[in-house]
């Protein structure tokens, strides 16, 4: 009877990764429900912390697009386009 009380411990390893798994889970996993993906884009662009996700407010529509988004996403896109070819 003592052997195996000794030999089954792998309980304890598994209860202990679970148990950093549900922490990590609480403090790193935001709640999305009742959310858009539009907002939920706003809450992680603006790096708001996950336990704050379900009680700050979001309006989508107020947010300003900066007219120079396109212009420096195609100016990136065309150096590494230019760069790539001259590897070739």
């Amino acid at each position: 009877m003592i052997t195996f009380i000794r030999s089954n411990k792998a309980g304890f390893f598994w209860c202990g990764a679970c148990f950093l798994c549900i922490i990590y889970t609480y403090f790193r996993v935001p709640e999305p429900s009742g959310r858009s993906f539009a907002e939920l884009d706003l809450l992680f662009e603006h790096k708001v912390s996950a336990r704050k996700f379900r009680t700050t407010q979001v309006d989508v529509f107020a947010e300003d697009i900066h007219g120079n988004v396109v212009d420096e996403y195609t100016k990136h896109y065309d150096a590494a386009h230019i760069e790539k070819a001259g590897k070739v």
